[in-house]
């Protein structure tokens, strides 16, 4: 059996006939992705510099886990039944998903002893105790974002990649989703480095106070982004769903 539409497996990628046989694993990718997409961009789509850290967290670090597991598995699965192209982009982004959950959920204590910590007050005066902390805290916190910051904009590299096969396709559900995902990657990247030059700011005794108003723009371009490319991906979950005779499976 052949699967119309996509190119053939490279040698070694090729599977039997009895898993080119099983049920698309498809949707199972590309369902939970557009999934983790909208509640990325409820997130961040009203942030504010006080929400940055919000109550709602908790749910997108769930929802990109969820994603990751579930599109390793259908990217894996993609590929077994030799269905090269979304194997690979499935595969890569839960692989990836999964790394920055635990990003997400790992801070570097180290950064509380960062010695460009201010340390000192007006006239060289030591800082009081509860300052000093809160101050390390915050370094703790904008030392998290910029590690975010690079593991998502390093991302950009294998997604542009990707993203030429579609376009020189005219394949409009993935063009939506890749041109959105590059704009959710390079906007967060950069909102998320711009968290970490504000607070760190702060730490050094740069300013008083955090000026997040680039970062709180840039998140919330990310946001809108999210919900335009989860419509495409939604609509690429469902061609796979319910795929037309052109391009479903054929003896």
């Amino acid at each position: 059996m052949a699967i119309v539409g996509e190119r053939p497996a490279p040698s070694g990628l090729q599977a039997p006939s009895g898993l080119q046989a099983m049920a698309d694993p498809g949707p199972l990718a590309f369902g939970l992705f557009a999934f983790t997409l909208v509640v990325f961009g409820v997130r961040f789509v009203a942030v504010t510099g006080t929400t940055i850290s919000g109550p709602t967290s908790d749910a997108l670090n769930f929802a990109i886990l969820v994603a990751g597991i579930g599109q390793t598995i259908g990217g894996v699965l993609s590929l077994l039944r030799g269905v090269a192209f979304t194997g690979w982009v499935a595969s890569l982004f839960g692989v990836w998903l999964i790394g920055f959950y635990l990003i997400s959920v790992h801070a570097d204590s180290a950064a509380a002893s960062d010695p460009g910590i201010l340390s000192t007050g007006p006239g060289g005066a030591p800082l009081p105790s509860a300052v000093r902390s809160a101050l390390q805290a915050a370094n703790v916190s904008a030392w998290h974002a910029e590690s975010l910051a690079w593991y998502v904009l390093v991302l950009l590299i294998p997604v542009a990649i990707f993203a030429i096969q579609p376009f020189r396709d005219r394949n409009i559900p993935f063009m939506i989703a890749f041109g959105a995902v590059i704009v959710v990657i390079v906007a967060l990247g950069v909102g998320l480095h711009e968290v970490y030059a504000a607070v760190t700011d702060v730490t050094r005794g740069k300013a008083t106070v955090p000026d997040l108003g680039g970062a709180v723009a840039l998140l919330r371009v990310s946001a809108w982004a999210a919900f335009v490319g989860a419509v495409g991906v939604f609509l690429i979950f469902f061609k796979h769903v319910y795929p037309s005779k052109a391009t479903a499976h054929t003896p």
